[in-house]
């Protein structure tokens, strides 16, 4: 994330001007309205019809803090949603648009057609399979709306998230039948982007010295005296460590907090044990034996690092990853395993 109270260099064009959505590829000057694989064979829109404003804006180099701050100002654009090359998806109404065409920072303005909405993948899902989905909206955008669509389209488990509190979009997430079309999604207002949910899955690697070096008789990063010190780590996985462990134990009352030895902070444990697969991860980032400290075999990768630890069952229709990653952050961690 960029600071933008930070001075930047002069910027320069990069001299590549192609913009890279949903699959495709052009050059918006090129091919303001360029050939794709339509969602449906209906005729091409004319960009400056677009009943919703939404366009995709593309500058002729990055943007400085003081660009940023001056378009904002001038435009009311948001300057959120990057789309490379050099370009931002935003809502631009008719006034400000006639303005922004003309400011020499702006090289081309074309609509925000349906099908730039639309994750390839989901095109490639199994015709016979159901599908779990999210749409996200724009920040304006009416989440009752979209959820009612996704019902209309046969959806099930259907759940709003909103993530505007901590710096990302509304959304919906639901699961659909095989072969159900998203085009009547992709057409409304108020949807940014369609996308698969990520499978979740544990993915295990042995041996910390291989982590660092490739080689498992040389660790390479322990060598130059780096062992976590000062550093929390936050992580999520299949539920909460076992803070009992020797490699996460401390003094009795050995309740997690600030003070604690390895342990700041357990979200949400109340209904969740211990589990054995979060205990191994989280001594693989900074386990460290209670009774031999900084020595065992196999200590953490950061043996002297802190955890904060939640887990996966918390992302549900209470929670979102990002809302997780916030929460893990307000603790102090600024590094986090999946």
């Amino acid at each position: 994330m960029v600071d933008l109270s930070d001075p930047l260099p002069p910027a320069k064009s990069t001299g590549d001007f192609t913009i890279q959505v949903a699959g495709q590829r052009f050059d918006p000057l090129d091919a303001p309205q360029p050939p794709a694989s339509r969602l449906t064979d209906r005729p091409a829109r004319d960009p400056d019809a677009d009943p919703a404003d939404t366009r995709i804006v593309q500058f002729t180099v990055p943007l400085a803090a003081a660009d940023i701050a001056r378009l904002r100002a001038g435009y009311g654009l948001a300057l959120t949603v990057y789309v490379p090359n050099l370009a931002y998806v935003e809502r631009v109404p008719a006034e400000p648009l006639a303005r922004l065409q003309q400011d020499p920072l702006v090289r081309a303005i074309i609509g925000y057609l349906p099908e730039y909405k639309v994750e390839p993948s989901v095109a490639a899902l199994p015709p016979d399979q159901p599908a779990t989905l999210e749409a996200y909206l724009f920040d304006r955008g009416s989440l009752d709306l979209v959820q009612a669509a996704v019902s209309q389209l046969g959806g099930q488990d259907v759940v709003a998230f909103d993530n505007r509190p901590h710096g990302g979009f509304p959304g919906v997430r639901f699961t659909l039948a095989g072969g159900v079309s998203v085009e009547p999604l992709a057409e409304l207002d108020d949807v940014r982007w369609i996308g698969p949910v990520p499978i979740q899955q544990d993915d295990d690697v042995a041996a910390m010295s291989q982590i660092q070096s490739g080689d498992p008789a040389n660790a390479s990063v322990w060598a130059k005296g780096l062992h976590g010190e000062g550093q929390v780590i936050g992580m999520i996985d299949r539920g909460p460590i076992d803070i009992n462990h020797c490699f996460f134990s401390d003094v009795a009352p050995n309740t997690p907090g600030p003070t604690h030895r390895k342990v700041i902070a357990l979200r949400n444990v109340t209904n969740a044990a211990p589990a054995g697969h979060s205990t191994f991860v989280g001594g693989c980032a900074a386990g460290d034996d209670i009774g031999n400290p900084g020595t065992h075999p196999n200590r953490g990768g950061a043996f002297a690092a802190k955890l904060v630890s939640g887990h996966r069952g918390d992302m549900n229709a209470m929670n979102t990853l990002l809302a997780e990653l916030n929460a893990a952050r307000l603790s102090g961690a600024f590094i986090h395993t999946n």
